[in-house]
């Protein structure tokens, strides 16, 4: 019987990294629960106007918003099990699924964005408006100053 012994890879994750991988998964557990209690207590009583006339689900939403979440925290428990991952053949797999999960983190909080602006996109118009305004009278000040001097 032989037994195959495979070299020492050295470590996927930093202490440091490790630490921030916490803190995002609490945020992704926290986020979960939120959206699951949303979806639990307001689901199918509201839903969000889209285009006009047409209309969605609120709970249809968050469903949508929970995919890329659930989709993080299981990759990255391939990602933070490289120590499960010895042979040769899989040894890529906890790191590019520490890439995708960070992916697929991003994807999410693009996800709770876009489903912000869907639920309150007045607020977002007016949020957007008031830095372009200010910024506007900026540059129209900067320009009349500019004009005067010469």
């Amino acid at each position: 019987m032989t037994r195959k012994i495979y070299r020492k890879k050295k470590p996927l994750w930093k202490p440091q990294e490790l630490r921030k991988e916490e803190v995002r998964g609490i945020f992704t557990i926290g986020v979960l629960g939120l959206l699951y209690a949303i979806r639990a207590v307001y689901g199918g009583k509201y839903s969000i106007a889209i285009f006009g006339n047409t209309t969605i689900p609120l709970s249809d939403a968050i469903d949508a918003v929970f995919l890329p979440w659930i989709g993080y925290i299981l990759l990255m428990c391939v990602g933070i099990s490289d120590d499960l991952f010895r042979h040769p053949r899989v040894r890529f797999l906890p790191e590019k699924s520490k890439e995708f999960a960070h992916s697929m983190f991003m994807l999410g909080i693009f996800a709770l964005l876009a489903l912000g602006v869907l639920l309150f996109w007045r607020l977002v118009l007016v949020l957007i408006a008031i830095p372009i305004v200010i910024v506007g009278f900026h540059l129209m000040y900067r320009r009349l100053r500019k004009a005067l001097r010469r």
